[in-house]
């Protein structure tokens, strides 16, 4: 680890230590692996009580929940609520990718994205307002530089990041008045188990596509193999959620925060240009 990033992350560990996440209770969903596994243990060590919402159980710590069933989550949310008496922080990180061209893309692989990916934010969200509202709690819904830059061959999920920012916006707006914040935290490249479990459902679609699904996704996974840790992002998580002015947008990293602000900067037929060179071609 470089100096400068030990120092930063000590920084840190003081700055928390000494924040309020003792006698808080947290739930994230998709702690069973990767951001959500990092993110629930590093909370724990801070002191935060934390519940894991999960289709596969592994501590004891965490419930058995599919986000895409509501009377499940509002079985689940409410068992919290009852033995913890509040809900401070809720981070919605479950999500699943898929990778081909949208042309061949079946609907029961749409289907089954956008219900986990947006549907299951939601059913979380309604489930935990009344007792955020109670506690001026904190909503971290853990989007993607990808919902800014349409990632081609990645369109859904793409979609799905976009409408996860603009839920987080409209959300925020709503429950203002309450005390009740909520941020859209966007990360780029993550060394995580995500990349193992992304569906690649193209097979004989790529000879029409003359190669360009698979060169686009090994690109992608590539760098996604290259990028920031799980503990870089559980870090900024509990950086944000230690903060004293929360913000609706935040993106973690310095090089895809220069990256979105270029894209603004740009035109937006270089921007496309740039984007196609990257993944498309």
């Amino acid at each position: 680890m470089r100096i400068s990033n030990l120092t930063e992350r000590l920084k840190m560990e003081r700055k928390l230590k000494n924040n309020k996440f003792h006698g808080k209770v947290a739930v994230i969903t998709g702690t069973s692996s990767g951001i959500g596994e990092c993110t629930a243990l590093t909370l724990r060590k801070y002191g935060c009580t934390v519940y894991g919402l999960t289709r596969n159980p592994r501590r004891e710590f965490e419930m058995t929940c599919d986000v895409t069933d509501k009377s499940g989550v509002d079985e689940c949310v409410k068992r919290i609520a009852e033995k913890e008496g509040r809900i401070d922080f809720v981070v919605n990180n479950v999500g699943i990718g898929i990778s081909g061209a949208l042309e061949f893309e079946s609907s029961e692989n749409i289907r089954r994205m956008m219900d986990v990916n947006i549907a299951g934010a939601i059913n979380v969200v309604q489930s935990t307002m009344p007792y955020m509202r109670k506690s001026k709690g904190r909503y971290i819904n853990i989007g993607s530089v990808a919902g800014e830059l349409t990632i081609a061959f990645q369109t859904m999920y793409s979609v799905t990041k976009a409408a996860l920012l603009a839920l987080s916006e409209g959300l925020a707006m709503e429950v203002k008045p309450f005390g009740v914040g909520v941020c859209c935290l966007q990360f780029g490249d993550i060394r995580s188990t995500f990349t193992a479990h992304r569906n690649k459902s193209f097979r004989g679609d790529d000879e029409l596509y003359k190669g360009r699904i698979k060169r686009s996704v090994g690109k992608m996974e590539n760098d996604e193999r290259h990028g920031y840790s799980v503990e870089f992002a559980a870090d900024a998580v509990c950086k944000l959620l230690a903060r004293k002015k929360f913000p609706v947008k935040y993106t973690a990293g310095a090089k895809y925060r220069f990256l979105l602000m270029l894209s603004r900067i740009l035109p937006y037929k270089t921007v496309q240009k740039i984007l196609y060179k990257m993944y498309a071609s």
